[in-house]
């Protein structure tokens, strides 16, 4: 199996704190897969599974604020 494509996603929040995490899909022309997202030290974050890997929701562990996603 060969790498298929990649997403990152970045956060930051107010507070201060930020993080990135990379999400790759392996596979071939036969089918592929999305890595499973790690957990972030400074987010806690409900993904939701699609063709593509999103965020349902993303909470900041230091201040319990909402961050900014891009």
């Amino acid at each position: 199996m060969g790498f298929v494509d990649s997403v990152t996603y970045g956060f930051a929040c107010k507070c201060g704190a930020t993080e990135s995490i990379k999400l790759v899909e392996y596979g071939s022309s036969y089918g592929s897969r999305w890595s499973d997202p790690k957990p972030m030290k400074n987010f806690e974050v409900k993904w939701a599974r699609g063709f593509v890997p999103s965020i349902q929701s993303a909470t900041c562990k230091k201040c319990g604020g909402t961050p900014t996603i891009t």
